[in-house]
């Protein structure tokens, strides 16, 4: 009986291991990097604004430097979120 109690009990604990889920990822794993102006913000306002937001383009203000886009970081993340 001893003989079958644990190989029943090994086959018991392969098959609670392989139908578990996957591991957690690592706690170290290095946290999302912060967006910065010129990586990730100036592309998109190439692409999408400063046709338009450009001095004297028909927009009333400028998008090409940060200095210029900065007093309108709101109202920017409310047009995007609204997609307007």
């Amino acid at each position: 009986m001893r003989r079958l109690i644990v190989p029943a009990l090994f086959l018991f604990l392969v098959a609670i291991a392989a139908t578990a889920p996957p591991a957690i990822q690592s706690l170290s794993a290095a946290p999302p990097a912060v967006p910065t102006f010129n990586k990730d913000v100036l592309p998109v306002l190439q692409k999408n604004c400063q046709e338009c937001h450009r001095t004297g383009a028909i927009a009333p203000m400028s998008f090409l430097t940060f200095k210029e886009t900065r007093p309108y970081a709101r109202a920017i993340a409310k047009s995007v979120l609204n997609r307007t």
